[in-house]
């Protein structure tokens, strides 16, 4: 405590320890950041947004960060769900805009709807061509859980996760800085060509 206050007193932190030197190729080498990619960002599940980004039931927001597009929803019953942002007919885009509030979405191709439970409610003319196994063309869903103020998302159909093991005692932590008070204010986005870890060092340090 002595350390932490003559620190406080003379306006410095020097927690790091000392200066870390990167090789470059950290940040530089392609196959590292394809590697770094598929395990890091396909393999796990993701935080997408805050609580607050699907305030009330209807919300949605869109997302290609992940290098496909996922459309992430709050249902009629305030669940949080997530899918492929993917008409399951011709594979066009479903939703457009980045957020918004919509109980059901058409597709801007041949008109499917799809309610944001994710399940095909409506066909045009489809006495046109005959009767449509509905459920088989529902959204294509992914693991999503809303905990800790936080959207989560496995990026992969089919893959769950355990999200209390996987955070462990950094669960409370998550608690504690009460994500799920924060409500949406505004949305900045700055394209840059960088590997992502530039961007985690360079906000992480302690300069």
């Amino acid at each position: 405590m002595k350390l932490l206050m003559h620190r406080l007193d003379l306006g410095i932190n020097v927690d790091a320890g000392g200066a870390v030197v990167n090789p470059v190729e950290a940040y530089t080498c392609a196959k590292r950041a394809a590697d770094e990619w598929r395990l890091m960002f396909q393999s796990y599940p993701q935080v997408m947004g805050l609580s607050g980004d699907l305030p009330e039931p209807g919300s949605f927001i869109t997302s290609t960060e992940l290098g496909k597009p996922l459309l992430l929803t709050r249902d009629r019953d305030g669940l949080f769900q997530a899918f492929l942002n993917v008409c399951t007919h011709r594979g066009t885009v479903l939703v457009q805009e980045e957020r918004g509030k919509k109980f059901s979405f058409s597709c801007p191709f041949h008109g499917w709807g799809f309610s944001n439970s994710g399940d095909l409610v409506s066909v045009p003319k489809e006495n046109h061509f005959g009767p449509v196994e509905k459920p088989c063309y529902n959204l294509v869903r992914l693991t999503a859980q809303e905990k800790h103020g936080l959207l989560w998302v496995h990026p992969e159909p089919g893959q769950t996760f355990d999200l209390d093991a996987l955070l462990g005692d950094l669960g409370d932590e998550l608690d504690s800085w009460g994500f799920g008070k924060l409500s949406f204010g505004a949305l900045e986005t700055y394209q840059t060509p960088m590997n992502w870890k530039l961007a985690i060092d360079t906000f992480g340090e302690t300069y």
